[in-house]
């Protein structure tokens, strides 16, 4: 599986990524939360390999750094946050992703087409296979983009802030499709997200300003100069009162009713309690 060893990159002297090292948990959704210019984009660049940085990327342990082009775009799939519309209709966007695939012609083959009828299915957007994309909307344009990840037919796939032009409805439909994909086609996730809620109620894991912390094992907690770090906080509160949706962890044990206050304290962590009861499963 894809994983971080102690990554670290810079630009000129202002270091971005510092001692990265984490790996992701096969089959979910691990998030990336932090405040826009904190490397959130970064960590994609250092993965497609467009950015120098020291440390090693691997991918079921094998270095990403001597792969070729074709392999790690046969095994990671990466969905920018600047998409264009180019003037190609939805098929024709979404058969870019078997380029992989394809000969010195670049032709496409019967099981290539396939891919790409089974993507559009799956994504729910057969419909709209002869439209333009530059006639879409922006929810239909992110999901004719996924489309095209998904023909490229990756073990993970990295989306780089996939919700930034979605509304609440499409936002939630959109994180609900991510789910199905991850349950019946087994797709991994890395989503780079800046907005915490997300995190807390899509993931199963996160990494937030040089911690990383997991659903199963911590109850998505972090230690308070995490929250600072990333945040740009010297104290950072929050006070968790909902009785129905807020758990702390107590004796091994997570208790509804939970209430916590963070002063920005170095020792107390501050526990993400928000939807652990609404999405057990992830």
């Amino acid at each position: 599986m894809l994983s971080f060893h102690q990554v670290c990159a810079s630009y000129g002297k202002n270091q971005v990524l510092d001692h990265i090292d984490f790996s992701l948990v096969p089959h979910k959704l691990t998030a990336v939360v932090g405040r826009n210019g904190s490397g959130k984009s970064t960590l994609v660049s250092c993965v497609n390999q467009e950015l120098p940085y020291t440390g090693e990327i691997t991918f079921s342990d094998r270095n990403l750094a001597v792969m070729t082009l074709r392999e790690r775009a046969q095994l990671i799939s990466i969905l920018p946050q600047t998409l264009h519309s180019p003037a190609v209709t939805v098929e024709e966007l979404t058969a870019f992703g078997r380029n992989p695939y394809l000969d010195f012609g670049k032709r496409m083959s019967p099981k290539d087409w396939q891919a790409v009828d089974d993507a559009l299915e799956a994504i729910g957007i057969s419909g709209l296979r002869d439209k333009l994309v530059t006639e879409l909307s922006g929810g239909e344009r992110q999901k004719a983009y996924l489309a095209m990840v998904l023909a490229q037919n990756t073990r993970v796939m990295i989306l780089d802030e996939p919700t930034t032009y979605m509304d609440m409805e499409y936002e939630a439909a959109f994180f609900r499709l991510l789910e199905t994909l991850k349950t019946k086609r087994k797709i991994t996730f890395l989503v780079i997200m800046h907005n915490l809620s997300q995190a807390v109620r899509y993931a199963s894991s996160c990494w937030m300003g040089g911690a990383y912390a997991t659903r199963e094992t911590h109850g998505l907690a972090w230690p308070a100069e995490c929250w600072s770090r990333c945040f740009m906080s010297d104290s950072i509160r929050r006070r968790i009162t909902d009785s129905t949706s807020q758990l702390r962890k107590q004796g091994g044990q997570r208790h509804p009713g939970g209430r916590f206050m963070d002063s920005g304290s170095s020792v107390a962590p501050l526990w993400c309690m928000t939807s652990i009861t609404l999405n057990p499963s992830n």
